[in-house]
């Protein structure tokens, strides 16, 4: 099986999301029945490059023309790095959906020709972020695993505004998002760490037992 691998964050040396995109790609890149390409953020190369991740081809994507300036914008905004995560995620929108763009670029006709039997979005894991490639796909196309969609319990609201978390009150406006619907109504897979995960997708996303 050869497989195409989307995981805009994957690396060894960052927590959270980062390192589980790079220990999974690193677990599949070990098995013999399995060719990994993996396609992540030229951001990764120098930590992936330095790494022990084997058995795993890596197209490096360069869009920092786009993520740099948002990366500003976003630092600017939130205040910092370590509040306002939904705010983050937000404005990663514009920025992901270059990278998958450019990722077409790179490997659209293989796909057309047959050269991957799945593409599989691994990060990033955020429910609210959609796909554009997933509407384009001949293959099947796998999400996940995804996490997020829990809601702040009440009597927080003075953490939520310590933490910055104003946006929280919209944050329904995500599946308005261009390519929203199609990415969950194109997946052949949806993996997902939580129940409340799976309930904060849209309802032809389970309705289908994916």
């Amino acid at each position: 099986m050869r497989i195409l691998m989307l995981a805009h964050d994957c690396n060894p040396d960052w927590p959270s999301l980062p390192v589980v995109g790079y220990k999974t790609c690193r677990a599949l890149g070990a098995r013999e029945d399995v060719q990994v390409v993996l396609a992540t953020h030229v951001r990764n190369k120098e930590a992936i490059e330095r790494s022990d991740l084997e058995g795993v081809e890596v197209e490096y994507i360069d869009n920092e023309v786009v993520a740099r300036p948002i990366y500003k914008l976003s630092k600017t905004l939130r205040g910092g790095e370590s509040v306002a995560w939904t705010l983050n995620v937000a404005l990663q929108y514009p920025s992901y959906l270059d990278f998958e763009r450019r990722v077409w670029r790179r490997f659209g006709s293989q796909i057309r020709s047959g050269s991957f039997d799945i593409v599989h979005r691994l990060t990033p894991m955020s429910p609210t972020l959609p796909s554009p490639i997933a509407s384009k796909l001949p293959v099947p196309f796998v999400i996940g695993p995804l996490n997020g969609g829990l809601r702040w319990p009440r009597g927080y609201q003075a953490e939520k505004t310590r933490e910055r978390e104003w946006l929280t009150h919209v944050r329904e406006a995500h599946r308005y998002l261009p390519y929203y619907s199609s990415t969950y109504r194109r997946s052949a897979a949806i993996l997902a760490g939580f129940d409340h995960t799976i309930k904060d997708l849209p309802r032809h996303a389970t309705s289908s037992g994916k």
